[in-house]
């Protein structure tokens, strides 16, 4: 967990994209724009000058496109159905569903009472119940549980959610986990999830180490981790504000109103570069951290999740009867009966593991409790559910699941990476029009004061060219000032009126 702690803010997966790039991704749809990433189309030749825009408005105009696909997903039928698939049990529901289907035919054959028609009708009704509706119990009882729970947490939205993310970043990843006894289905954001360990492939569930990191409000983490925490931890997430000094006067008086204060709260123009409030944290930093709390007073939760070694025993032995051979996996204080001929063989398989990590890596209350750094360490501990497999004990994954939508063993290119380069191009055209709009006055007119009538100020001379389309002029001032002094205005040949035109540039 402390190695987790460390390197949280890593990505060393060959086949996913940095956590940058995602968020470029995701802020585009927002409606924000990284200048870093369209200087390119905005100064191609790498100038250092003033007059390269250090901000353009951005028009997010995929989202309509990607909007279509997104509703298209969410209409589409969410058909499922939950089967066996192992050949014995398979072999053990087609002996059960061939007894049921005879008496139900030996009950209408026995049943004299019915004329022939119905006794038709009752076959047929059986053949089609038998035939498309019949159902093993275990496949009823799954079937039952995954509608009401597909219900309870809107399943198809969840999906739909994970879709938004494989058009925007090339991936879409799901937690199924047990939280207070309760099976829950979780969408995970690609930008929080870090995967160590996966070689090239294009699933999440290959991975030995996944860590996910976010930052939970404290009553989550109560619902989350209640039944394990102590008293004293749950004091320490309840008054956090007061422990890092935000809450206390200085004759040591409790003051809610001085908790956390979110800088968003104060201005809108501010935001973070990152998941993390604190930006100044070096990701390439293998010693540094992100803090265990953030400015609106949410408490930083680290879940680690790692594929650890078991050891067991393959024990097997001979039917006495059939002398078939049989084998089993047993745990490795399993002691064999030599004498019904039981034979062992040690195996090392994998074995899912969790745990997590609220708050910092310090687990010294009294030590760290005004710092903020008091970490609290729970559940570390094997799965509840391996996810493993009976033929192949040592298969199992993490209970995170997903896909990285890549070609061969490449990183992702998603849909917002195809159309990325049309909406900056469409920026960029945007700006410029933008910027010659605002350059352009229009056609000016040469106006020589000189010339305005006496006792007229320019206001009233515009007003009457505006709304009378008149150029009022008087040809018999005289001039005021300079070497031309107390000559007439109309003899200095100013009497032709010049209109500079901003298109050509010519009077």
């Amino acid at each position: 967990m402390l190695w987790a702690d460390s390197r949280s803010s890593q990505n060393f997966s060959p086949v996913r994209k940095s956590v940058r790039h995602k968020r470029i991704n995701y802020d585009l749809l927002n409606g924000i724009i990284h200048m870093e990433d369209v200087a390119l189309l905005l100064n191609p030749a790498d100038i250092d000058a003033d007059y390269i825009p250090e901000k353009i408005q951005h028009f997010p105009i995929m989202n309509s496109k990607l909007e279509v696909l997104i509703g298209e997903e969410l209409k589409r039928p969410f058909d499922w159905r939950a089967v066996v698939t192992n050949m014995n049990a398979i072999s053990a529901i087609e002996e059960n569903k061939k007894k049921e289907l005879l008496e139900a035919m030996q009950q209408v054959i026995e049943d004299t009472s019915i004329s022939e028609e119905e006794y038709a009708s009752r076959i047929e009704q059986l053949n089609e119940y038998y035939t498309y509706n019949w159902q093993d119990l275990r496949e009823k009882r799954a079937n039952e549980y995954l509608k009401h729970y597909i219900k309870e947490y809107n399943v198809p939205l969840i999906f739909n959610s994970g879709f938004r993310d494989a058009v925007t970043v090339g991936e879409e990843l799901y937690m199924c986990d047990i939280v207070a006894g309760e099976p829950v289905i979780e969408r995970l954001n690609p930008q929080k999830v870090h995967i160590f360990r996966s070689g090239y492939s294009n699933k999440v569930e290959d991975a030995d180490i996944i860590i996910i990191e976010d930052y939970w409000n404290p009553g989550r983490i109560l619902d989350t981790y209640g039944d394990v925490l102590t008293k004293r931890d749950i004091e320490y997430l309840e008054n956090l504000p007061n422990y890092l000094g935000g809450g206390e006067d200085s004759m040591g008086h409790v003051d809610e109103r001085q908790g956390f204060i979110p800088k968003t709260m104060m201005d809108d123009t501010f935001s973070f570069d990152n998941d993390s409030p604190f930006g100044f944290v070096d990701i390439l930093n293998t010693e540094s951290t992100l803090m265990p709390y953030d400015s609106a007073g949410n408490v930083r939760v680290l879940r680690m999740l790692w594929k650890s070694r078991r050891k067991i025993k393959k024990v097997t032995w001979y039917d006495e009867e059939s002398g078939e051979q049989k084998f089993g996996f047993f745990t490795d204080d399993y002691v064999i009966d030599e004498n019904k001929g039981e034979e062992e063989k040690e195996l090392y398989i994998n074995e899912a593991w969790e745990g997590t990590l609220i708050g910092g890596a310090n687990h010294n209350f009294e030590d760290h409790k005004n710092d903020g750094t008091y970490g609290i360490f729970v559940n570390i501990r094997p799965r509840p559910v391996q996810y493993s497999r009976l033929s192949s004990p040592s298969r199992c994954h993490l209970g995170v699941i997903g896909t990285i939508y890549n070609l061969n063993d490449d990183r992702p290119f998603s849909l917002v990476d195809m159309m990325k380069p049309y909406n900056y191009m469409y920026d960029v055209l945007h700006y410029r029009l933008m910027d010659a709009i605002a350059s352009s006055w229009g056609s000016l007119a040469d106006v020589d004061l000189a010339q305005i009538p006496d006792g007229w100020s320019f206001d009233k001379w515009m007003y009457f060219a505006k709304a009378n389309h008149l150029n009022v002029r008087n040809s018999m001032n005289e001039i005021q000032e300079g070497p031309a002094k107390g000559k007439l205005v109309g003899s200095l040949n100013n009497n032709t009126q010049k209109i500079i035109n901003d298109a050509s540039g010519t009077y």
